[in-house]
C-alpha cells in the first residue's frame, strides 16, 4: 500500500506507524517472495496479483 493511502488508513493513534510499514516495504520487498501478493490501496477496488 503507497505511503498516502496508507496513511489515510490509519487511525491518529497509529500514524506513527506509516514510517515502519514503508520501511518494510521498501527494504523488505514482500511481494518479491510472495506467491500470492494482495494489494488494498483501493478497498473498493482490491487487486491480486501471483507469479
Amino acid at each position: 500500500m503507497g505511503r498516502a493511502a496508507l496513511e489515510r488508513r490509519l487511525s491518529p493513534d497509529l500514524a506513527w506507524t506509516a514510517a515502519a510499514y514503508t520501511r518494510y516495504e521498501e527494504e523488505g520487498d514482500p511481494g518479491a517472495y510472495a506467491d500470492v501478493l494482495a494489494m488494498a490501496d483501493h478497498p473498493e477496488r482490491p487487486a491480486v496479483r501471483d507469479r
